[in-house]
């Protein structure tokens, strides 16, 4: 086979504009991939198919949950297209952060961060956000103990 074949059998979508932003509409093939479509950013699409796709599909997870795949040509290892798209290591979990495992833009899609990696726009860690929701709640817990004893003088604003 030669390479001027290959084009032939490239990624395609729709073009389409969502929020101002140029996506491609891919139609899914699978189980709960048929009638639907993949929304791809461009670059998400050159990913795709630099890693060797050529059409997707849905996988699921028995847990009612589909996830968007393809087969890496040559090998035919089932790859996970979101996880391609960010160059995902392994072990590390990809976040939909709208909820929809079909929407590929690299906005919605983002890794998990572990404990100990940076996780919020200001550069807390993931055990300094929780450090400080503790000691939220342990105060939060003596002013309630301090109004339960102090009812007369309750100016609680909630």
């Amino acid at each position: 086979m030669t390479d001027t074949n290959t084009k032939d059998h490239a990624l395609t979508g729709d073009p389409t504009t969502i929020a101002g932003e140029d996506a491609y509409l891919i139609p899914l093939s699978g189980q709960a991939g048929t009638g639907n479509n993949a929304i791809v950013d461009p670059e998400g699409l050159q990913r795709l198919r630099e890693a060797g796709a050529r059409f997707l599909y849905t996988i699921g997870n028995g847990a009612n949950q589909h996830y968007v795949a393809f087969l890496k040509i040559p090998t035919k290892k089932v790859q996970i297209a979101a996880r391609v798209i960010l160059d995902a290591p392994q072990g590390r979990r990809v976040i939909y952060r709208n909820g929809n495992s079909f929407d590929l833009r690299s906005a919605n899609l983002r890794i998990q961060p572990q404990a100990g990696e940076k996780f919020s726009p200001t550069g807390e860690t993931r055990d300094q956000i929780n450090a400080a929701w503790q000691a939220h709640r342990a105060w939060r817990a003596r002013e309630e103990r301090f109004w339960k004893r102090n009812p007369q003088t309750d100016r609680r604003p909630w």
